[in-house]
């Protein structure tokens, strides 16, 4: 109740701005247009027709859902909704005025007050952008953070961290091996050198928390990384590997203390599942050796696609049942077949082919 209660009295605010901007839009569109000295029969019209135009620009901005977006989070497609909601208003206003003689109106005003609607809603929606981006809340509060890896997973996490409200991170730089990036910027937050200069920016920096934001580094990169961090004595932790970031996203909940796997990471397995979930989704899929570090990962990646079975394979018993409930629980009603053999074993495979049938086989 204390959410609707918030959401009502924004939706309030948001709409007792949006007409005062719409009358300052109207009103200045003919001040400018008649040197701020309005003749009286203009004046005559501009009173008596504010209130039509008031009317058409709020039901054009709720029509195209200027009332519903997170502005917080405005992009380039809620510009286009308020480019599109401003021209609807201007034409319907238009064809309503064309209608009615008495009310003449000069193409100019109508015009220049298209332009400063454009304007003036645009800049109202992204101020809170914007403000966000200059006052990132209480930041400068939490722990000295430095980030290694400037790249999309370091830029993301970034941004996660600006945007979260509940933060325990203050982030004051970032390292990177390539050349190239130091000095640059990322939201207003630099590129400080390489992992070579890790305990002097450390130490200059007064650095609390070291996050890892490198999801595509090898096993023998972050064991590298992971004694740098260790010999400056800070603490540190890192993102999920690229296998386990399948959907693209990179957040503050998903920052975990480094264990076991990220040291022994094998290169990705690189499969477009949006390419081929047509033929995975509904299927009987059979996929060997998912015991393995290899083939467990394309059963957590298929098991997302709904199959009509899935059939896991492997030689060792043990390291198949801790993927099997593994699956279970992440995918309630998924079902599941193990089978224990080795692909060696002509006969047994024959067996298993003519029982189940395998519309699709990952070896």
């Amino acid at each position: 109740m204390p959410n609707k209660l918030k959401r009502i009295n924004q939706l309030f605010i948001l709409g007792i701005t949006d007409l005062m901007l719409v009358s300052i839009a109207l009103i200045s569109s003919f001040l400018i247009r008649f040197e701020f000295n309005i003749p009286y029969p203009y004046n005559n019209t501009l009173k008596n027709t504010i209130f039509i135009m008031i009317i058409i620009r709020l039901l054009c901005h709720y029509m195209f859902s200027l009332y519903q977006g997170v502005w917080r989070y405005a992009s380039v497609k809620d510009s286009v909704r308020i480019f599109k909601a401003v021209s609807l208003g201007t034409i319907i206003f238009s064809t309503i005025i064309f209608f009615i003689p008495r009310f003449y109106y000069p193409r100019s005003v109508l015009i220049i007050d298209w332009l400063l609607n454009i304007f003036l809603i645009s800049a109202e929606r992204f101020s809170i952008r914007i403000l966000r981006g200059i006052m990132p809340g209480k930041i400068a509060e939490g722990k000295r953070t430095l980030i290694i890896g400037a790249g999309d997973a370091g830029e993301k996490l970034l941004r996660e961290i600006f945007e979260n409200e509940v933060l325990e991170y203050n982030p004051v730089g970032f390292i990177d091996d390539n050349p190239a990036k130091f000095n640059k910027q990322i939201h207003n937050v630099k590129v400080l050198g390489t992992s070579r200069n890790l305990s002097d920016i450390v130490n200059h920096q007064h650095i609390e928390q070291i996050l890892i934001a490198i999801p595509s580094a090898s096993g023998k990169i972050m064991r590298r990384i992971i004694k740098q961090c260790e010999e400056v004595n800070v603490s540190f932790k890192t993102i999920p590997g690229i296998g386990d970031l399948i959907d693209g996203k990179v957040n503050v909940s998903q920052i975990r203390d480094v264990n076991v796997e990220d040291l022994l990471r094998r290169p990705p397995v690189s499969i477009n599942f949006d390419e081929i979930s047509s033929y995975v989704t509904n299927k009987i899929i059979l996929v060997t050796g998912a015991g393995g570090s290899i083939g467990s990962e394309l059963v957590r990646q298929i098991a997302r696609f709904k199959p009509a079975c899935l059939l896991l394979l492997d030689h060792e018993e043990t390291s198949m049942y801790h993927i099997e409930k593994e699956i279970e629980k992440a995918n309630p009603g998924l079902s599941l077949v193990s089978l224990v053999a080795s692909i060696r074993d002509k006969n047994k495979i024959r067996r298993i082919m003519m029982t189940y049938r395998p519309q699709v086989v990952f070896l």
